[in-house]
């Protein structure tokens, strides 16, 4: 039940994630990455200081406080950036297939840190679903990848997966809402070394994009963050990671049915796919 639960959070992250971002896509086109990454934690930390008050903080040792302080700083800091920075060097679509091999890494690091079992259905599981967002991902006419642009995608995955094993590990001693909103402070408190270099984009933002970046935050970080951590707690690192890497399926379907597109052929195959996917690591 635990594992089928746990799926369960992972794709409601997954949703989440996708529909917050057809809302970053427009933010960052106008206004950068980075100035929404900041903005997201600094809006997220107070709640999570709020929640923290209520439920209080956990006796920690000194290596747990320094494993949040990395896995912040890799997922939500340095991780992002170079995600961000790939997409600016060669774009979205390139950089989301080269980190849509994250949740390997998340497999390998979490065999090799934690000693998590590596089952044949969990790699088949995994490789239906990669190959699912793979196919939405890749673009005939957008094969063109700069040495750069990769250098920086490849750093991203790497962190990330760090980041999320690094989450499976606290989970060991730690509450899931501790954890998530202890590695959310952190990462809004070491943004704070960027902020003043952003600040008079920050100042010229209109009130309408204000509220955007504030649904991002609470639905994208706040919510997904936490059903993230609670899916890792349940599932583990190494189903929790390539089920909630449904998410860029998630948001094209999402936008193609606000819009009213037509569900190409492609993305119809890779919806049964990531369920036969899903349905295998449930198993």
């Amino acid at each position: 039940m635990n594992l089928q639960l746990g799926v369960l959070f992972a794709l409601t992250s997954a949703f989440l994630w996708g529909s917050t971002t057809v809302i970053a896509r427009v933010f960052v086109r106008t206004r950068g990455g980075m100035t929404l990454n900041i903005l997201r934690l600094l809006i997220s930390a107070p709640i999570y200081l709020l929640l923290l008050f209520f439920y209080g903080i956990p006796p920690m040792s000194m290596d747990s406080l320094v494993i949040i302080i990395f896995s912040s700083l890799g997922g939500f800091v340095l991780g992002d950036y170079f995600f961000f920075s790939a997409m600016k060097v060669m774009g979205v679509s390139r950089s989301a297939l080269i980190v849509t091999l994250y949740p390997v890494w998340v497999i390998v690091l979490g065999y090799l840190w934690l000693g998590r079992e590596i089952t044949v259905h969990m790699l088949l599981g995994v490789a239906i679903i990669l190959t699912a967002i793979i196919l939405i991902s890749f673009k005939r006419e957008e094969i063109e990848f700069r040495f750069l642009g990769v250098i920086y995608a490849l750093l991203a995955q790497l962190l990330w997966a760090l980041a999320v094993v690094a989450t499976d590990w606290l989970l060991g001693d730690m509450p899931v809402l501790q954890v998530t909103g202890l590695r959310v402070i952190a990462g809004a408190s070491m943004i704070l070394l960027i902020l003043p270099w952003k600040v008079n984009e920050i100042k010229v933002l209109q009130g309408k994009e204000l509220f955007f970046v504030a649904l991002i935050a609470l639905l994208g970080t706040v919510a997904a963050q936490y059903t993230f951590t609670l899916a890792i707690d349940l599932a583990g690192s190494g189903i929790a990671s390539p089920v909630s890497e449904t998410s860029p399926l998630l948001a094209t379907l999402l936008a193609k049915i606000f819009l009213k597109e037509k569900v190409s052929g492609r993305l119809f195959l890779a919806v049964v796919l990531v369920v036969i996917g899903v349905g295998i690591l449930m198993i």
